[in-house]
């Protein structure tokens, strides 16, 4: 009987499923014609650049992305941001979720390289706006690494790292954790390559902002200083590498024992 009842609820909710693209389908259309009248009337008794038509702009690339016209959804929200960007200004929510629609649909029809600017533009903006850590802001940095992986597959993995690096730097800050964090990748594809002077700048300078940022015990600081050592290792300098060795093992020991204290209270609190 519970086998009935499973494809019973599996065929009602595909029915259901069925039901509401087939009123999309229909409903989208009309609603579409509607607001594009809405637009034409907005844009001639209030202006181009009125606050209500471009609100009704970005509702016409909404819609466009609803009926599968990518085209025409692109050519609604960039005529959206050139208005909200005139009006409003640059960094305005209004204009950050169109520039933000343009360099998704460019991403999905497959063309990276024109969607980077506008992911680009809007990480700046979520940084200025919300900040270098809000969620919207790291979010949208997620994204544009993905497409930076992307074009890396079909070009130069080093010159796609630094031109991450560049963009972090001017979005985040040069000390973001996310900046360190493209720096010590590029560091490292550098030693891969044999560039032992390039990488172990790029490691020194990673290695002091974590120390005096996180702290010469963090997991990060640790990983740097490890890569360091390896890089000073090869390179013939054994009494540098080991003096780096030492400072991560007095590091870890002194994370273990302030950790200590609160482990015992921890296990008195439980007994």
């Amino acid at each position: 009987m519970s086998r009935y009842r499973a494809v019973h609820d599996w065929l009602q909710a595909a029915c259901l499923s069925l039901a509401r693209k087939a009123v999309l389908r229909l409903v989208v259309p009309a609603l579409y014609r509607m607001c594009l009248r809405a637009w034409s009337l907005f844009e001639r008794r209030l202006g181009p650049c009125d606050i209500s038509t471009l609100g009704m702009a970005k509702t016409l690339a909404h819609l466009s992305e609803l009926m599968g016209d990518i085209e025409g959804a692109e050519g609604w929200y960039r005529w959206a941001v050139r208005g909200y960007e005139s009006t409003l200004g640059p960094w305005h929510t209004d204009t950050l979720e169109c520039v933000y629609g343009i360099a998704r649909l460019l991403a999905r029809s497959g063309n990276d390289v024109g969607a980077e600017p506008f992911f680009i533009w809007e990480l700046e903006g979520r940084a200025k706006v919300l900040g270098p850590n809000h969620a919207d802001t790291l979010a949208t940095d997620k994204q544009l690494v993905q497409l930076l992986k992307r074009i890396a597959k079909r070009g130069d993995t080093e010159s796609v790292l630094r031109r991450a690096i560049e963009i972090r730097e001017k979005a985040l800050g040069s000390e973001h954790p996310l900046t360190l964090t493209s720096m010590d990748r590029l560091a490292g594809l550098l030693l891969s390559k044999g560039d032992f002077v390039g990488a172990e700048s790029l490691f020194r300078q990673v290695l002091e902002a974590r120390e005096r940022i996180l702290g010469p015990a963090h997991v990060d600081t640790l990983y740097t200083m490890g890569n360091l050592a390896a890089l000073l290792k090869r390179t013939g300098r054994i009494v540098e590498a080991t003096d780096l060795q030492l400072r991560m093992a007095e590091a870890r020991a002194s994370a273990n024992f302030a950790r200590a204290p609160e482990l015992q209270s921890q296990g008195q609190g439980r007994d």
